[in-house]
């Protein structure tokens, strides 16, 4: 009887050390998942409207930055020149304009010859503009001296990206769409109908566009560079080049200027929003 015990127990034993092995062994092979691998790669998750392969929805990528930018103060700065061919400079202006987080405010400063020139009826080399949500007020400085006039127009000053940059979305011949960083770049080719450069209204014919894109969509900075016509001129050929820079988002301070409250109840009398150029 204890003989049959003692057997018993090795058998136990040896079917015991039996079976562990074989589980040791089956932990050792069983395959492991790798690590997830963190990536920056930006078309990982690409704005609203565009993929790997180019922009599949114009009209969302130029509404990402819009909301990119809703409740946020931000500055931005515009250059544009416009060159007809035989050398003559039609624009050459800098703006740069500081935005409100409401965007019911805006002060802006443009040197040179731009758009907002020509609201004063004698030669400005510099202007000033407040817009305090409803009205445009601008100051024009020049050999002249100075003058402040009072304007109806249409939409918020320096909100330029998603109305200029639209038309090129849409009209676009080929589009690339590269990693810079954390951020991407959009290369575009192709006309794009009217443009607006300081004023003028220009026919395009061909543009090449290069825009900087956070991955929500916000454009950080673009350039157009295109050739054209006057639409009021047909016959006048130019060529031009438009940047925009925007800066400062979230940290923008936007105060009324001095000259207002002393030239106010001074100005001309305010233009009719019919015959103004929407912003």
């Amino acid at each position: 009887m204890r003989r049959t015990l003692s057997l018993a127990l090795v058998v136990v034993v040896c079917l015991a050390g039996c079976s562990g092995g074989v589980g040791n062994d089956a932990e050792t092979r069983a395959p492991s998942s790798p690590a997830a691998v963190p990536t920056d790669d930006p078309l990982e998750h690409p704005p609203d409207g565009l993929d790997a392969t180019g922009i599949d929805d114009p009209f969302a990528l130029a509404d990402a930055h819009t909301a990119a930018l809703a409740n946020t103060s931000f500055t931005v700065r515009q250059n544009q020149t416009l060159t007809a061919a035989n050398g003559t400079v039609l624009v050459d202006s800098t703006t740069t304009t500081r935005i409100a987080s409401d965007h019911g405010r805006t002060r802006s400063t443009t040197n040179g010859t731009g758009d907002v020139t020509r609201f004063f009826d004698r030669p400005v080399t510099r202007v000033e503009g407040w817009y305090d949500g409803q009205r445009h007020y601008y100051r024009g400085v020049g050999p002249n001296g100075t003058a402040v006039v009072d304007v109806v127009r249409l939409g918020t000053p320096g909100q330029r990206a998603e109305l200029a940059l639209e038309p090129f979305y849409l009209g676009a011949e080929t589009v690339s769409v590269t990693p810079a960083g954390s951020d991407l770049e959009l290369r575009l080719r192709g006309p794009a109908g009217n443009l607006t450069v300081g004023g003028e209204r220009v026919e395009v014919t061909q543009a090449t566009v290069t825009v900087r894109l956070t991955n929500e969509g916000r454009v950080e900075h673009y350039r157009i560079e295109f050739e054209g016509r006057l639409a009021d001129a047909p016959e006048t050929r130019v060529e031009g080049v438009e940047t925009v820079r925007y800066s400062a988002v979230g940290s923008t301070t936007v105060e009324r200027p001095d000259w207002f409250d002393e030239t106010r109840g001074t100005t001309d009398e305010p233009r009719d929003s019919a015959d103004e150029t929407p912003e």
